[in-house]
């Protein structure tokens, strides 16, 4: 509806029993658009203006002095100067007195009055709420101002509808020459070739046809200039005497000026019309009395969508009760009263502005200004998009705050200025969890993630970003944090991908996830492939090594006891040899603990006790100046291991201490118990919850750097001179801990001494130690007669000759299937010695329960050059087997028959 007719509608009258209020004037529209803040600007032909409004002074910061006169191009923003004439709608910047920009959107209409063109601009500001696109929008002028005045046509047509006489009225100017439209159909006349196509004389010929009169119907022309001219006709049939139809006469009366000059009487009125209607937000006066005075399309858009009950006239009461009565106002709902006495009270105040909810889940923002004179302009915007972009994003955050959360890192955003330096940045807060860092000490630009980035890899870092910079793409690097408040350090791998900003500066976005327990993994993974590698070099060759040792050592000690008691040189050769033999046995022992291959025989050992029967023992090795104290605490002391690899173990931690102290110092040997629930033994890695039994060897010594620690158990590895040592202690003693069920740890720091820490599984309840020493020096004899089994014919004479000069009947077999053929015979068999890996079908265990099968009871004494490669191929034996490990020397030999044989024998010492 336009202001037009709605002034008709609300008319005042006296008599009026709807009392519809005064009639709105041009200047209570223009106060109205003021306090809406919508300026209003008139152009000149020459590019000045000649008015500007109070909202467009408002807008500007200055008054109508400052404005009238000048070019409007100098008030535009130079970047949005368009200089001409052109109608329509633009956004454009102003310059405000005080310099600074204004964002509007203007429609621009030109009011063609002959040589007086004018444009009218209605401008509102659309600086705050652009995207609201509720600026102005103009069209053309509906209509023209002061068309001239119409000129009357008369023509007369025949039977066919032909004009066959047509006439003008005096100063007429005919559309087209009269002699041009005699003889043409009537509609042809009026510029139309086909009725059927054209409403209003399709409407007029079926007048025209049924003989029946027509009136005031209007129709256009276009002439050779192409100008409208508007025409208003009537006709009448005409008959003849005998009531025949000859025809039509009509009269037509030019109306084109007329409506051109209610065009440009009207123009400013329109434009305004117009602009309202054409507004993105509803708008609507009311006046004094509250009463509907003006409204376009989008206010009633924004009421029920059943709108026939809207008209000028009923209160701003009426309008809100009949919405919330229809169901339309969501929040109303259940609490209609309050709704309504809360919304009159802040229309009635003019202030603010509110958020309604209405049906179909539309949101729009109801703004009333009150105007002076007592009338309420209401301004409605549909937010609905609005409102669900917000919900979009809100949800999106809340999405990606969840992910951000759970992630194990943070996301960042870092900022990288062109010369390198680290500029502004963003870190969620999971950096807290991460290193212990707030990440608004990060966002708030009073540090750097760059400032915790370990020292040595500080320089790595910047490289490869700005490398990455020469090649923008997604970048991966791994690099160490420093974490608070203990400096522990954090590896993170950093996935980040650069955006080249305006001044050069690249801003990376990306993920920092923590990878500490993937490295710790993967350091454990690497020390495992490392440890298994070892022990499968070290198990091919370990059984062959081991044989050939056991006939060297055998040899030397049989060539010991030919030779004279005098022949001192000869017995030092042979003394060299079992030295050597022995060192090349301790050799390959050392290799299969790191490897966790060697054969243990675990059993309840009192741990105090054993470190108590070391402590003459020590002496010697430390010397005077390293002062040993013991602080052996651990009760319970029982613990399930092997007590003599353990004997070792503690020897050589002690050795170790002794050389990283060559000043002297102190050495603390000290035991615990300690308790290892599900968490620590998780942390720990690799070992089982449960309690252990702690011994701590610590010295005050050089200490070692964290390179130097990390690979101290290496074999092989040694800081010690050439020839000082072989680099195989410490893998020894954490390969032989490992294999036990247990743990060990270095702690050490340049300068501080060394802590080395072992924990061995604490025995049952029903586990009772026994001696923690059985060594002797006897070499017992016996007369037996033994079966030995050997596939290797050097290994098999040299153990026989050892047996016999034991006084031992010695019965020789090379494969497992000759040993059951003689033990199947009825020859005497006090003890079957046997090889473990034996080729033919048959090995050493097989052989045993083959045996026992045909002798009940029969006394068995194993051996193998790789005793734990031997268990894993064949498994374990009896439980009441005893293994002997190769090489062995002949008193070892003569102990083991002698305690499986369970006899007395003589000895030979």
């Amino acid at each position: 509806m336009n202001t037009q007719s709605l002034r008709r509608s609300v008319a005042p009258s006296a008599a009026s029993a709807a009392g519809a209020g005064a009639r709105l004037t041009d200047a209570a529209v223009r106060a109205a658009l003021d306090e809406a803040g919508v300026g209003l600007l008139v152009i000149d032909g020459a590019g000045r203006i000649v008015e500007a409004s109070a909202a467009f002074q408002r807008l500007m910061g200055c008054d109508a002095a400052a404005l009238v006169g000048r070019d409007e191009m100098e008030v535009v923003h130079p970047d949005d100067r368009a200089p001409g004439g052109a109608a329509g709608e633009a956004d454009r910047r102003y310059v405000r007195r005080d310099g600074s920009a204004v964002w509007t959107r203007s429609s621009v209409s030109v009011v063609d009055d002959g040589p007086d063109r004018r444009r009218i601009i209605v401008v509102r500001d659309i600086t705050a709420q652009r995207e609201a696109e509720w600026a102005l929008r103009n069209s053309e002028a509906r209509f023209r101002d002061f068309i001239e005045a119409a000129y009357s046509l008369w023509v007369e047509t025949d039977v066919e509808l032909r004009i066959v006489q047509a006439a003008l009225a005096s100063a007429a100017s005919p559309v087209r020459r009269l002699d041009e439209m005699v003889g043409l159909p009537i509609w042809q006349a009026a510029g139309v070739s086909d009725p059927q196509l054209d409403p209003t004389w399709r409407d007029v010929l079926t007048l025209m046809q049924a003989r029946q009169p027509f009136r005031d119907i209007r129709y256009t022309m276009v002439d050779g200039q192409g100008r409208t001219h508007y025409r208003r006709a009537s006709g009448v049939p005409v008959f003849d005497e005998d009531k025949r139809f000859t025809g039509y006469r009509c009269v037509a009366s030019d109306e084109t000026a007329e409506i051109e000059a209610r065009a440009r009487a009207n123009a400013t009125e329109g434009l305004l019309n117009l602009a309202i209607e054409g507004m993105s937000d509803g708008f609507a006066v009311f006046d004094a009395e509250d009463r509907l005075v003006l409204m376009n399309r989008r206010y009633r858009e924004s009421l029920p969508p059943d709108t026939d009950w809207l008209h000028p006239g009923l209160t701003f009461e009426e309008i809100l009760r009949t919405g919330v009565a229809s169901g339309h106002y969501v929040e109303a709902i259940g609490n209609e009263e309050s709704f309504i006495a809360e919304r009159l009270r802040e229309h009635r105040e003019g202030k603010g502005a509110r958020l309604v909810r209405a049906i179909g889940n539309r949101w729009c923002r109801a703004r009333d200004h009150r105007l002076p004179d007592g009338s309420t302009v209401i301004i409605r915007t549909d937010v609905t998009d609005l409102m669900e972009r917000e919900r979009e994003l809100q949800d999106r955050e809340e999405w990606l705050r969840a992910i951000a959360g759970n992630l194990p890192g943070f996301i960042f955003r870092q900022v990288v200025t062109a010369d390198g330096k680290f500029g502004s940045a963003y870190v969620s807060d999971r950096l807290m969890q991460v290193i212990g860092v707030p990440a608004e000490e990060i966002s708030s630009g009073h540090g750097t993630l760059l400032d915790h980035v370990h020292a040595d890899d500080r320089e790595r870092l910047v490289r490869s970003l700005a490398t990455t910079a020469a090649d923008p793409g997604p970048s991966l690097i791994e690099v160490r944090l420093i974490a608070r408040p203990g400096g522990e350090v954090r590896w993170l791998r950093l996935h980040a991908t650069p955006k080249k900003l305006p001044d050069d500066a690249l801003q990376w976005d990306g993920i920092g996830i923590d990878i500490t327990d993937h490295k710790v993994a993967e350091d454990r993974l690497h020390q495992a492939l490392k440890t298994e590698a070892i022990g499968q070099l070290t198990g091919g060759v370990a059984h062959d090594f081991n044989n050939l040792l056991t006939v060297i050592a055998g040899c030397a000690e049989l060539l010991n006891e030919e030779l004279p008691e005098a022949d001192h040189a000869r017995k030092e050769l042979v003394r060299s040899i079992l030295t050597a033999s022995s060192r090349g046995s301790e050799l390959t022992h050392q290799l299969l603990a790191f490897a966790r291959k060697q054969p243990l025989q675990p059993r309840a050992v009192d741990v105090n006790r054993l470190i108590e029967e070391l402590r003459p023992l020590l002496a010697g090795p430390l010397g005077e100046d390293i002062a040993l104290r013991f602080d052996l605490r651990a009760d319970p002391t029982i613990a399930h291991i092997d007590a003599h690899q353990l004997h070792n173990a503690i020897l050589n931690l002690a050795v170790n201490a002794r050389d990283a102290m060559p000043g002297g110092g102190r050495l603390l040997i000290e035991t615990s118990n300690i308790g290892l629930d599900k968490r620590l033994a998780a942390e720990i890695a690799d070992i089982r919850p449960g309690r252990y039994i702690a011994i701590r060897v610590v010295d005050t010594g050089r200490g070692m750097s964290a390179d130097i620690m990390s690979r101290a158990i290496e074999p092989f590895f040694t800081t010690k001179p050439a020839g000082k040592g072989t680099g195989l202690g410490l893998s020894m003693v954490y390969g032989f801990v490992k294999q036990s069920g247990g743990h060990m740890t270095i702690d050490s720091r340049p300068g501080d001494g060394a802590s080395v820490c072992l924990l061995l599984p604490q025995a049952g309840g029903a586990d009772q130690p026994g001696a923690t020493s059985v060594t002797t020096a006897e070499r017992p004899r016996g007369s037996e007669t033994i079966l030995l089994v050997e596939d290797d014919p050097a290994v098999r004479g040299t153990v026989a000759t050892l047996l016999g000069n034991l006084g031992y009947s010695v019965i020789e077999a090379a494969s497992g299937r000759a040993a059951l053929q003689i033990i199947a015979g009825s020859q005497p068999i006090d003890l079957l010695f046997t090889d473990v890996v034996m080729p033919g079908g048959i090995d050493g265990f097989q052989l045993i329960d083959e045996g026992r099968r045909l002798r009940p009871g029969l006394k068995v004494l194993c051996a193998s050059g790789y005793a734990e490669s031997a268990i894993e191929r064949y498994g374990r034996p009896p439980p009441d087997i005893e293994l002997l490990q190769k090489p062995f020397r002949s008193r070892e030999l003569a102990r083991r028959i002698r305690r499986v044989l369970g006899q007395p024998s003589a000895a030979d010492g």
